[in-house]
């Protein structure tokens, strides 16, 4: 599967594990790379086999070595461990420049941060998960609502939270919403933005990586 290089709007910094030492892990050094970061929560499979929780999916030119324990410092400033990197190269599809336009590149993903342990171990631990999920979701439904361009009410009222087990996310339903969030020259009522996802995902992250944790610390507890 190839995507359009165009689509790689954002630049991440990562340092390549290379191993362990007596001193501990090493790490090539830093190096800024163009990549597309998708911040949606969903489970994944590490090294071991065992399903985790990850916040973030970042997409690299297939060149671009990320093995997992490799360090990414996302456009936000965050830093975080890679649990699993997988190459997508569309089965064979070459690498070309078309005429006129951005060059094309096979599809890297890599999937990283906040581990939640062993989700699918029992169904008490799973169901704490998806808790977890939920009470962030809705965190973060309640915190877009605060800013989301607001005149008739109908786009505030369109805000819901999507999930099903593990996956999910908020969605705002009207023909205009997207238009809305993207659009920065418009004029909004004070305290009202567009970006108005995009904003309390970013400042909201650790609150809802903390109600994400809290059943899942009462399940690990026993």
């Amino acid at each position: 599967m190839v995507i359009p290089g165009w689509l790689l709007r954002h630049t991440v910094t990562i340092e390549a594990y290379e191993g362990d030492s007596a001193y501990g892990p090493q790490y090539a050094a830093p190096v800024t790379v163009r990549a597309f970061v998708e911040e949606k929560i969903r489970t994944v499979r590490d090294q071991r086999g065992e399903e985790v929780v990850a916040s973030t999916t970042v997409y690299l030119l297939p060149s671009q070595a990320c093995p997992p324990e490799s360090r990414v410092t996302t456009p936000s400033g965050r830093a975080a461990s890679v649990i699993t990197s997988a190459l997508h190269d569309g089965g064979g599809a070459s690498h070309s420049r078309p005429s006129g336009g951005d060059p094309h590149v096979s599809r890297q993903h890599t999937e990283f941060h906040w581990e939640g342990g062993r989700l699918g171990a029992t169904r008490r631990g799973r169901r704490g998960a998806e808790e977890g999920l939920q009470k962030a979701l809705e965190h973060l439904l309640a915190e877009s609502r605060k800013i989301v361009p607001l005149r008739e009410g109908t786009l505030e009222r369109s805000g819901r939270v999507v999930r099903d087990g593990l996956e999910g996310g908020v969605t705002y339903d009207t023909v205009y919403a997207k238009r809305q969030h993207e659009e920065l020259t418009w004029k909004h009522l004070p305290g009202r933005s567009a970006k108005y996802l995009e904003i309390p995902l970013n400042t909201q992250r650790d609150v809802m990586l903390r109600l994400m944790q809290v059943s899942l610390r009462r399940w690990l507890r026993g």
